[in-house]
C-alpha cells in the first residue's frame, strides 16, 4: 500500500465508504491506481475513469458531510496530490493555491508532474 497523508476529514469519509454487509472496499490508493495507466515516453499517468468537459479526470468518493448526496466528485489530480504529497497548501483570497500541472496535461495525475502554483501565476502561466 502507497504512504498517504490524508487529511482527517478525508479519512473519516473514507471510513464511512465500507459496506457493512460486503467485502471491505478497497482502500483509495489501489482503487485510484485503478484508473491510472503510466505512459512511458511522457511520464504521464493518464486518468482512465470519468473526463470533466475540461479534461480533469474526476473521481467519486463517499461523501458523508451532506444530507442528499451520495457520493462526491472531487478532481483527480487533487486526489494525487493528497495521497502522495499531503493536502495541499491553501493560500488569501486574491492569491488561493491551486495544484498545477506541470506537463500541462490535464489527465495527468502523476504527482511529480504537479506543482502548487498560485492562482494568478496559474492563469498567467496558461496565458503564454
Amino acid at each position: 500500500m502507497l504512504q498517504t497523508f490524508l487529511p482527517t476529514a478525508l479519512l473519516e469519509m473514507l471510513g464511512n465508504m465500507r459496506n457493512k454487509s460486503g467485502p471491505k472496499p478497497k482502500p483509495l490508493d489501489v482503487r485510484f491506481m485503478d484508473f491510472v495507466e503510466k505512459e512511458p515516453m511522457s511520464g504521464c499517468w493518464l486518468w482512465t475513469g470519468h473526463l470533466s468537459k475540461d479534461g480533469y479526470g474526476r473521481f467519486g468518493m463517499k461523501n458523508t458531510g451532506t444530507v442528499g448526496h451520495r457520493w462526491k466528485a472531487l478532481e483527480a489530480h487533487q486526489v494525487s496530490w493528497m495521497i502522495f504529497n499531503g493536502k495541499p497548501p491553501t493560500g488569501n483570497e486574491i492569491n488561493s493555491k491551486v495544484i498545477d500541472h506541470v506537463c500541462n496535461n490535464r489527465a495527468c495525475v502523476n504527482p511529480n508532474h504537479l506543482q502548487i502554483l498560485g492562482r494568478v501565476e496559474n492563469v498567467m502561466k496558461g496565458r503564454q
